[in-house]
């Protein structure tokens, strides 16, 4: 049986919780591509490195022409820095990762053919900066899953007649 977007997005979830919540300080979550295999025998789990944003663009190409063949749906777990602002603020010059008050999230990207999800779930450190819970931020949530490299990958291309 093949999965959806729900279930990857399910076990992203569960996969996350596993491996950030308990982690030691300053261990990171390197970028994870889940794959489910559209033949429903499996899927897999790729660790994601690269060493600039060439490698990165290679990368995210391979692996999508990988789901576009393959898959009935995918995740896409990050690690990331999150600012808020109010809208209509530009923010091209502001690099989160060097805000003052930046928030520390993992954001997981959900895919199928009927479209894209997200999560974002705010990591909570302790004194000693272990993270202790993933609480998740249903206003980043509710914004939907912005357009870009990531997303619809399965979304079948509508042409215009």
């Amino acid at each position: 049986m093949t999965k959806t977007m729900r279930e990857v997005m399910e076990d992203a979830r569960l996969l996350v919780r596993e491996n950030v919540v308990g982690a030691p300080p300053g261990k990171q979550l390197p970028p994870l591509f889940m794959i489910a295999r559209r033949d429903g025998l499996g899927g897999e789990i790729v660790v994601a490195r690269w060493e600039d944003n060439q490698e990165r663009a290679l990368m995210i190409t391979a692996l999508r022409e990988r789901v576009r063949r393959d898959a009935s749906a995918y995740a896409v777990v990050t690690e990331a820095w999150m600012i808020r602002r109010d809208a209509g603020t530009d923010t091209t010059a502001e690099r989160p990762s060097r805000a003052p008050d930046r928030v520390e999230v993992v954001t997981i990207v959900a895919g199928d053919d009927t479209g894209t999800s997200v999560a974002v779930l705010r990591m909570v450190r302790d004194e000693r900066g272990a993270c202790v819970d993933l609480v998740a931020d249903e206003e980043a949530e509710s914004a939907g899953a912005p357009e870009g490299a990531l997303t619809g990958w399965l979304v079948p291309e509508r042409t215009v007649h």
